[in-house]
């Protein structure tokens, strides 16, 4: 079988470097490419070819798939997926888009307070509103941008001690929930049956991205899963936050229609998840291998970065 080119948006981010280290292993993939802003960006060290991006026209990655006989784009930045999946008409070869969730899901999972209402009546979700006076002045509150990165611009406080500000349309407020966090890889097919899916329980997190997981298979999660998939439409790759309380109820958090920062830690303890992603993106029978249960931490390292063209 000839093998395939696959192109990663967001070289800079911690689950595009895996995913391009994890592309270049599978048998699947001839030359991996990587897209980012940033030309010092680390993933290009990894990868076979690179683009650094001149604007956010997206007719340059286009452009770019065209000249490098591109077969797949996988979603790693949060910015650059929500883009292209909006232009997705003006692409010469849609199949390449296979793993990009449709813009109408982009957008649906990036407000949070649309997502929050969309999905009330079937999924248990924290109590969530624009309103401070919805809430007991007792409780401990957040307060987050309503679209955007979960990690980026939270306050956690007790509720009669915020101060009301202009921009509440922008924000929402949750009830703060005291409990454990676990993120949801998955790839869905076409019709949002979802072909393969790691729970991680995450320990340490920082920026938003987990440093150390737990990676656990969890039945209740899973048919929770499964079930939001197909209620939101999800095509490609997405990830699913939850946090389970002290009584075991299981809240979802958000979704991010994007390969996760720390999806690496079922692969290094024998997952698919990758191999997957180009099985269901190249529109091959899907192999799904379980990981073993464990603990992966993360760490920086050093590399030589001498024959990276940077200025």
């Amino acid at each position: 079988m000839p093998k395939s080119n696959v192109l990663v948006l967001g070289a800079s981010g911690t689950g595009a470097i895996d995913a391009i280290r994890f592309c270049r292993k599978s048998d699947l993939v001839g030359l991996v490419h990587a897209t980012d802003f940033d030309p010092k960006s680390v993933g290009f060290l990894f990868c076979d070819r690179y683009l650094v991006r001149s604007g956010t026209e997206v007719s340059e990655i286009n452009a770019y798939c065209e000249s490098n006989d591109i077969s797949l784009i996988i979603p790693a930045s949060h910015s650059e997926s929500e883009r292209v999946a909006k232009h997705e008409s003006t692409f010469s070869n849609p199949a390449t888009l296979t793993l990009i969730p449709k813009y109408e899901v982009v957008k649906l999972c990036n407000d949070k307070l649309s997502l929050y209402r969309f999905l009330s009546e079937s999924v248990t979700c924290p109590m969530t509103s624009q309103r401070l006076n919805d809430f007991d002045k007792s409780i401990k509150i957040i307060s987050k941008p309503r679209s955007g990165r979960g990690s980026e611009g939270i306050v956690t406080a007790i509720a009669d001690n915020f101060i009301a500000i202009d921009d509440w349309e922008n924000y929402i407020l949750q009830e703060f929930i005291v409990g454990s966090e676990f993120t949801v890889d998955v790839v869905c097919d076409a019709e949002s049956n979802v072909r393969s899916s790691y729970t991680r329980r995450r320990l340490i997190v920082e920026n938003g991205v987990s440093i150390c997981s737990k990676v656990e298979r969890i039945p209740l999660i899973d048919s929770i899963v499964e079930k939001i998939t197909k209620l939101i439409g999800l095509t490609g790759i997405g990830c699913l936050q939850f946090i389970r309380n002290n009584l075991g109820e299981l809240f979802l958090i958000e979704i991010n229609p994007r390969l996760a920062g720390g999806f690496a830690a079922s692969q290094e303890l024998g997952g698919s998840f990758i191999e997957n992603a180009l099985q269901v993106g190249l529109g091959l029978q899907v192999q799904f291998v379980e990981a073993n249960e464990g603990t992966v931490c993360r760490y920086l390292e050093t590399i030589n970065a001498t024959n990276l063209k940077v200025t």
